[in-house]
């Protein structure tokens, strides 16, 4: 019996220690380098989302004219970009064409490099502050 109780705190004695070891080996400090630009790509979207509306939609304006024009630019719009809202508005003395409705102004800018390829003078549209 005596044997069974040294060998019982040699192996308590063991794994105490080696879990003190273990605990300390826990400690320590962590250097974070973080990139500088970083904070400038932080900056620049704080900006972006200013602009936004919240209860608007950014719009690509594809087209201003006469209405057959008007027609004929939505068409060839819609052949190109199947999924993607289009339709021809009258604001006196022009009819216009607009496109998408996007959330953010990134999501417009992408789809703009894309609708530029077939209409060079596309813009995107901002929608005006509600309540101002």
């Amino acid at each position: 019996m005596n044997i069974l109780k040294i060998n019982y705190l040699a192996v308590t004695l063991f794994f105490s220690l080696a879990a003190s070891h273990i605990s300390s080996a826990q400690e320590g400090k962590i250097s974070i380098n973080k990139d500088p630009r970083v904070d400038q790509l932080m900056a620049a979207k704080k900006e972006l989302n200013k602009s936004e509306i919240s209860n608007g939609r950014l719009r690509i304006q594809i087209y201003t004219g006469s209405l057959s024009d008007a027609q004929k630019a939505r068409t060839t719009f819609n052949g190109k970009f199947e999924n993607i809202p289009c339709e021809i508005v009258f604001e006196t003395p022009n009819y216009k064409v607009r496109a998408g409705r996007f959330r953010n102004r990134l999501e417009a800018d992408k789809f703009l490099t894309e609708v530029r390829k077939e209409f060079p003078s596309a813009f995107i549209l901002t929608p005006k502050k509600s309540g101002n």
